[in-house]
């Protein structure tokens, strides 16, 4: 109904295609949720999550005690928006990550991927990822999506499908005497 609701906005011309595409809830055929957060809902959030990771550690642990995830997680996973927002950036960038380093790399994006979650699930995130580096690894994945962004209506469809199914493919259309 929201989407819906949306859409009459832009029929009407109360609000721009731009603004339209930010309060819309979306979806992504293959994706685990159903529906995703409008933008606007969820826009700035990760600088929040970023803010409390980067908290000083002491913040957390009163008395001297050593800082468990369950402490440094606990005002995240306390907050929906918050909680949905960290979803939806890692199944969103896990998605470019893969589709963008290909088929060659995504045994390594996988097992790394899950022994973060294995982390996570574990309680032990904070004794395998300096938090105070997060903020850096987001500036970087935001500029890769800006990258994309901007390069995206630039891009023309190859003519053919350029994946190559097996190494017999392969040495079909390598001269010479095969691969080496």
């Amino acid at each position: 109904a929201w989407n819906e609701i949306i859409d009459h906005f832009r029929q009407e011309d109360i609000v721009s295609d731009r603004e339209r595409d930010y309060l819309k809830f979306s979806r992504f055929e293959g994706f685990s949720q159903a529906i995703y957060l409008p933008v606007f809902q969820t826009a700035g959030v990760i600088d929040d999550v970023i803010s409390e990771l980067e908290r000083p550690q002491e913040e957390y642990t009163p008395r001297g005690r050593v800082v468990t995830d369950e402490d440094m997680f606990k005002p995240i996973s306390n907050h929906i928006t918050m909680r949905t927002a960290v979803s939806e950036v890692w199944e969103l960038g896990s998605f470019i990550f893969l589709r963008m380093l290909g088929s060659v790399h995504n045994n390594d994006i996988v097992a790394t991927m899950n022994l973060i979650l294995k982390w996570s699930e574990n309680g032990t995130l904070t004794k395998h990822i300096k938090m105070e580096n997060i903020s850096s690894i987001m500036k970087h994945f935001v500029a890769l999506v800006q990258v994309l962004e901007k390069s995206i209506g630039r891009r023309k469809p190859a003519v053919k499908s350029r994946v190559i199914k097996s190494k017999n493919d392969v040495q079909s259309k390598v001269p010479g005497s095969g691969i080496r």
